[in-house]
């Protein structure tokens, strides 16, 4: 069963692993596959206290609220990456998203 949740701790037993959820219940896997980014290093959930070797860093972000007319033109506008050179910092741009407000930004 695949289960889509906040992880608080993993504990690596005799031949599975137990896992805490943000919500406390406590599930066992023979199997755990980590994808949480930057925010590995926040919580219990490498083995052996290991820490990956990143760097936190602040970003400004601009959102800019859309209306209807500008959101259908660019509704097939794909995710970008632009770095204007190589020491310089990179812009990230997403197409507009419709939040759960109603907003489209």
């Amino acid at each position: 069963e695949r289960v889509v949740e906040v992880v608080k701790d993993i504990t690596k037993c005799e031949g599975y692993f137990k896992i805490t959820l943000e919500s406390g219940e406590v599930i066992s896997s023979k199997k755990v596959v980590v994808a949480c980014g930057s925010f590995t290093n926040f919580f219990n959930i490498l083995p052996s206290k290991r820490e990956l070797d990143l760097q936190l860093i602040g970003h400004t972000v601009l959102k800019f609220e859309l209306g209807e007319k500008d959101t259908e033109k660019m509704a097939d506008f794909p995710s970008m990456v632009y770095k204007p050179c190589k020491d310089s910092s990179y812009i990230y741009i997403l197409p507009p998203i419709k939040y759960p407000t109603g907003k489209l930004i």
